[in-house]
């Protein structure tokens, strides 16, 4: 089996850093322009602007099989394709886009204030085992 390899998302450094959660049972997020706050299994991280999202749950052995993450300084969009072929999205247009494919093992990050502006996921740091076939950058 490939080796697990972690990928940073985001510039700004954030105040606050939230641990690495391996088991994801359940993501929802706050968003508008960006990502505002991502809540996996109930915890929450980030700020209280934008909007709600519905929740995702995932089956029993269902994980993240594909995730395109924008960002410039901080995390603007979120968005998964499950290896039971289901998919959200979330966020803005804005920020270098970037996919990468295998199995999500964890996501951990960091949470602060956007420049001159409110609290938002400033970084996010995936754990993947990459997919065989796809160089991950």
């Amino acid at each position: 089996m490939a080796d697990e390899k972690r990928y940073d998302f985001g510039r700004v450094v954030g105040d606050y850093q939230f641990a690495q959660v391996s088991e994801i049972k359940k993501l929802r997020f706050k968003s508008g322009s960006f990502i505002d706050r991502i809540v996996i299994n109930d915890n929450g991280y980030g700020g209280d602007g934008g909007t709600l999202s519905p929740e995702f749950e995932f089956g029993d052995i269902e994980t993240i099989q594909e995730l395109t993450i924008a960002s410039g300084g901080v995390i603007d969009r979120f968005s998964f394709v499950t290896s039971n072929g289901r998919n959200m999205s979330v966020g803005g247009p804005n920020g270098d886009s970037k996919t990468i494919r295998g199995k999500v093992t964890g996501i951990a990050g960091e949470v602060g204030h956007y420049p001159g502006g409110p609290k938002v996921v400033c970084r996010l740091y995936v754990w993947m085992i990459p997919r065989l076939g796809y160089e991950n950058q």
